[in-house]
């Protein structure tokens, strides 16, 4: 029974798709009590793993309060500094919770309902908006505009937070191919009626660069080891090539057309950075506070201009890392750096075991690294993931993988141990 509290999480991050009073409140004390169970597990210590990502995001939260000392807002940056605190500690307890088997389980049936209520609430929005007419698919940047601005509706990060929480549920949709089915087609729909480009692209992107490395990983060793130095050096070649030639490839605004506006705001939060690089200003909208922004903005049109003042109101640089860089400067983005390694070393390491496992730890390991990828590339363009305000559903379900990746590989851990101990006991006797 202890174990099946988990499923508290999923229907806490279910109420933030729906507009309750004081739901926030209500979201935090769900998380809390559905990763109590894991206080009890901690008593057994830790494993290598489950100890390494303790490190690395107690680290990371170390510097966290260093940056907040210099901040120019330091009650902003210290309230950020809590609520960093308050997902690492739900990350931490959660992994702990996933060494059982039945709250994984759980989890990934949990997460198939939040994926699918989210998918439902774009649909509820597009027919409050068109009706049951597929006539209004070409205006769907106007009905993304509408849901905003009439519905306080963001379709961006509801789009990406469907797509992580189904990629999560895949361990149990996986089970049963006509509701992995239903549920893939729903999802997918969703995606495309929220106008979320940058859902699809990284998406898209990420499918590509996923199946791409595990299509070089099958290879001989030989072969990889000669891959990967030709393609690091080419990449390297090509930067040193085309960086200087940057404005000749790109007409400034055909670029700020293109991301929205995002490139100018980039340009921005680098100027805040060099002239901040150790600790940043702050976290915080102050931190955009003094930017010059007649020095960055050309003329835009209605829809790209709102996606910058929407962007400056939450002191977001549409950019995790350059956001990090601005506002907590080197300090905090180095460790930010080491947890990305880690969760990318440590799902590939699922990835290359998941013979290893039972069947639903197996589609977990399977899906892993598309979910490190997706989120590590969404922060390209967007302000979210683990190193965020640690308050959006995005966030959250961003911790959940990490822990579920740890957990599984703690998982991998126990079962490799006991057969290396045998082997031992053998070759002594």
């Amino acid at each position: 029974m202890v174990a099946r509290a988990v499923v508290l999480l999923p229907l806490a991050l279910t109420i933030t798709f729906l507009p309750l009073p004081y739901g926030s409140i209500i979201t935090r004390i769900l998380i809390l009590v559905s990763v109590a169970p894991g206080v009890f597990y901690a008593a057994q210590g830790l494993r290598r793993t489950e100890a390494w990502w303790a490190g690395i995001t107690s680290l990371y939260l170390l510097a966290t309060i260093v940056s907040a000392l210099f901040a120019t807002d330091f009650r902003e940056a210290f309230l950020d500094f809590v609520r960093q605190v308050y997902i690492v500690f739900v990350s931490l307890s959660l992994m702990l919770s996933l060494r059982n088997p039945i709250s994984r389980a759980v989890l990934a049936s949990g997460m198939a309902f939040v994926a699918v209520v989210g998918a439902l609430k774009i649909f509820v929005v597009y027919v409050s908006y068109a009706g049951f007419s597929l006539g209004i698919l070409a205006g769907l940047r106007d009905f993304k505009v509408y849901a905003q601005d009439s519905l306080t509706v963001a379709l961006n990060p509801l789009s990406f937070a469907v797509l992580l929480a189904f990629l999560l549920a895949y361990p149990a949709l996986s089970q049963r191919r006509w509701i992995a089915a239903t549920t893939t087609v729903l999802v997918l729909v969703a995606m495309v009626l929220s106008y979320s480009r940058t859902t699809l692209l990284v998406l898209l992107l990420g499918s590509l660069v996923v199946g791409l490395i595990a299509a070089i990983r099958r290879q001989p060793v030989w072969l990889r080891q000669t891959i990967y130095p030709f393609a690091a050096a080419a990449l390297v070649v090509a930067g040193v090539y085309l960086l200087p030639h940057a404005n000749s490839f790109f007409d400034p605004y055909e670029l700020n057309e293109l991301t929205s506006g995002r490139s100018e705001i980039w340009a921005a939060a680098w100027d805040k950075f060099v002239d901040a690089p150790l600790t940043g200003w702050g976290a915080s909208p102050a931190s955009l506070s003094n930017v010059n922004w007649v020095a960055y903005l050309p003329v835009y049109d209605p829809w790209i201009l709102e996606s910058v003042r929407s962007a400056v109101e939450v002191g977001s640089f549409h950019n995790i890392y350059l956001t990090v860089l601005a506002q907590k400067g080197l300090i905090v983005f180095i460790p930010s750096m080491v947890m990305a390694a880690f969760l990318i070393r440590q799902s590939w390491r699922l990835h290359a075991h998941k013979a290893r496992f039972s069947k639903r730890d197996a589609a977990y390991a399977t899906v892993a690294p598309l979910i490190v990828v997706i989120i590590l590339v969404r922060g390209l363009s967007e302000h979210a993931g683990w190193w965020a305000d640690a308050d959006s559903t995005e966030d959250y379900l961003s911790y959940v993988a990490a822990s579920l990746i740890v957990a599984t590989v703690a998982r991998l851990e126990s079962i490799v141990s006991p057969k290396r101990k045998e082997k031992g006991g053998q070759q002594t006797q």
